[in-house]
């Protein structure tokens, strides 16, 4: 899958040479269209002229004039200002201050070198929000905020891409304000210092060959043409500082770790890591942890989960998305996904994003069995993110193709053991991480397991405090132990109630509900918690347990995974 999807390119200085652009030059700009690439070209100069002395626009996608004031597509022939139009009343000053030569755009003042004074002081005399831009001795005057970045945004806004997967380059100051925004950042060897500086690629050509030299470098090398430092998010640094390793969207990574290990609140770093780097997200949400987050749109609630079409076009405008299905039984979770898969897939073919698909509690969505989505996700699988339990949970070959993972808890060492396809050095030369650490497997060093230091979001991951915690799931829905002496019916509409109109039964109606199995029933089809149901079935089948201890252990499980207190329920059952 094509990861670097567009070119954006300056003119003179860069694609031209004394206003031309040779033949070469042209014929490596078709291969790259032919590639299934895009193209921009983002220049300084006005659209007229631009079309007397480059008449094979149509080379372009799009096209940046007037350093970001205006965008055309010439498939269309449609052109759009991106700013207002200069005031009458700057050009008349700078005509009657003899500023020449003075070129006037739909958007842009043009003059050249040393007229800057005179432009300054006219803007400053007429209290104009206006800014001067340099390009190697030329002037150019647009409103604040207008500039080739801006400009960039606007087209890859029309063209659905991110400015991740966009080559960007150029030679002169006014070029950085969009190198700096692309995924990587080219100098052609005529270029400023400054620009050579500042740009991942310095080329050993200059002018159109050095743009030549690159496009060959595209085709060839793609995403490694920069480091994964340069495209990817750390996944943090080990106890002694050294940094780690960097996932970047070509990779995926399985996080294992029981509950309150930490697994959930370093998924929720990565998220933050990845929007912070300007990648597009989709997060699968089970339990509503996520649409805080800041740069995520939540779609879906407590009452219905999101929509996959919603979803997808969100996602294609390049909007991060926190997919909630708290609403939803686990049976609907595991079609949900069978379906989105495919379409995220489609949309990441045609517009390489979401650069990262996160799962959080990932059996709720790929149980073990599932072969069909597995295949699916082994064989376009870039930039997966999968938090589960236990890997046991999870498709085993969809484990053993994952190129990273991550576990934590006292188990962790365990869980690494079992994870399908992974090859462990000496078991007792591992250790167990503490607080804030995980121990970190990768692919491409089998043999070893790193200890790694991890960091805290910004953002407090808030441990499942859904409707099941505090709500009510309805009285089709809630747990009814049985009817009291007095009347009054036992019942529990979540969690918090649970706790407390469990430790008021009797001992016979707590094991018998216990031993049946009714209690991990509910736990699974209501609460739709496999762990806590798992956890309940390992109690009821513990003979050897008084009734006292098994409803201590069921309350401990339940405070381990759900933000929720007695205080809290013995309101709640009060009402």
């Amino acid at each position: 899958m094509i990861y670097f999807r567009a070119l954006a390119v300056d003119y003179d200085g860069t694609l031209a040479l004394h206003g031309a652009v040779d033949e070469p030059t042209i014929a490596a700009l078709r291969r790259l269209r032919e590639n299934g690439r895009q193209v921009i070209l983002v220049t300084g100069r006005e659209m007229e002229e631009l079309r007397h002395v480059f008449p094979e626009l149509s080379l372009f996608n799009r096209v940046v004039a007037e350093n970001g004031g205006v965008l055309y597509d010439p498939a269309t022939g449609c052109e759009r200002a991106l700013a207002g139009a200069p005031p009458p009343a700057l050009i008349q000053k700078l005509v009657a201050g003899n500023v020449e030569p003075l070129s006037l755009g739909r958007t842009i003042v043009a003059t050249w070198q040393p007229n800057e004074s005179d432009v300054l002081a006219a803007i400053a005399e007429l209290g104009l929000d206006h800014q001067i831009i340099f390009n190697k001795g030329a002037v150019m005057v647009l409103p604040a905020g207008v500039n080739k970045g801006t400009g960039l945004t606007a087209a890859l806004n029309e063209l659905e891409l991110s400015a991740s997967n966009v080559v960007g380059i150029g030679d002169a100051e006014n070029d950085l304000a969009f190198l700096t925004t692309c995924g990587c950042s080219g100098a052609v060897a005529n270029a400023l210092t400054s620009v050579k500086d500042a740009c991942d690629l310095v080329l050993t050509k200059d002018h159109g060959e050095g743009v030549v030299e690159l496009i060959e470098k595209m085709l060839r090398e793609d995403a490694e043409i920069v480091p994964p430092s340069r495209r990817g998010i750390s996944l943090s640094g080990d106890v002694s500082d050294v940094p780690s390793c960097w996932l970047t969207p070509q990779d995926s990574l399985l996080v294992v770790g029981g509950s309150g290990s930490g697994k959930s609140r370093f998924a929720t770093l990565l998220v933050e890591r990845m929007i912070n780097r300007g990648f597009s997200v989709c997060v699968l949400d089970p339990e509503g942890e996520y649409g805080a987050l800041e740069g995520t749109v939540a779609i879906g609630d407590e009452f219905q989960a999101g929509s996959i079409a919603e979803a997808v076009r969100l996602l294609a405008r390049g909007v991060n998305v926190a997919f909630g299905t708290v609403a939803i039984t686990l049976d609907a979770r595991r079609q949900l996904f069978e379906h989105l898969v495919p379409q995220l897939v489609a949309l990441k073919r045609a517009r390489a994003r979401p650069h990262w698909l996160i799962v959080d509690e990932a059996h709720h969505y790929l149980p073990s069995s599932c072969e069909k989505t597995g295949r699916t996700l082994i064989k376009e699988g870039d930039g997966l993110v999968l938090a589960t339990i236990d890997p046991a949970w999870l498709p085993p070959k969809v484990v053993a193709a994952m190129d990273y993972i991550v576990a934590f808890g006292s188990t962790a060492v365990n869980l690494l053991s079992r994870c399908p396809g992974t090859t462990l050095p000496s078991m007792s030369s591992i250790p167990t991480p503490g607080p804030d650490q995980a121990l970190l497997w990768s692919r491409a060093a089998p043999n070893e397991v790193r200890l790694i230091r991890v960091d805290a979001p910004r953002h407090r991951h808030e441990r499942h405090r859904g409707k099941y915690a505090l709500g009510n799931v309805g009285d089709q829905h809630s747990f009814y132990f049985g009817w009291s002496p007095d009347g009054r019916v036992h019942r529990a509409r979540n969690l918090a109630e649970f706790i407390v109109e469990s430790a008021q039964l009797p001992d016979d109606v707590w094991v018998r509900h216990l031993r049946a199995g009714d209690i991990a029933a509910w736990f699974l089809h209501v609460i739709r918690d496999e762990e806590l149901s798992r956890r309940a079935r390992e109690v009821s089948n513990d003979q050897d347990l008084t009734s006292l201890e098994s409803r201590k252990m069921i309350a401990d499980a339940i405070r381990g995974r759900y933000a929720v207190s007695d205080e809290q329920g013995t309101e709640l059952v009060s009402l």
